[in-house]
């Protein structure tokens, strides 16, 4: 077996792994994202285990556009209450009340 030159080395590395990427970025993207079903979910990311190359390209081409929202959105909407709790401070104290809990 013939040893590879560091050039040719390199560009086997960046020949395997390049097409690698944007199924990488597809899965990630998938579950960080909330789509219409979780059916829908289930299917691109299956459409990215089972189809590598493709089904990162067609994600990115069609699924990305599919999302809803993104799932980890949680720390816009505790900011958001937080600001309405400032905003309307008795009401948020009522609530409390009703709830069980004091403050």
């Amino acid at each position: 077996m013939a040893s590879l030159t560091p050039f040719q080395l390199t560009l086997a590395i960046v020949i395997l792994v390049v097409p690698v990427i944007p199924n990488l970025w597809a899965i990630w993207h998938i579950f960080r994202h909330n789509f219409a079903t979780p059916a829908e979910k289930k299917g691109w990311l299956w459409l990215n285990i089972f189809l590598p190359i493709f089904g990162g390209i067609i994600y990115f081409l069609m699924g990305r556009r599919r999302t809803v929202d993104l799932a980890c959105n949680t720390d816009t909407e505790e900011s958001a209450r937080q600001t309405d709790g400032a905003n309307n401070g008795m009401e948020t104290q009522d609530h409390a009340h009703k709830d069980g809990y004091s403050s």
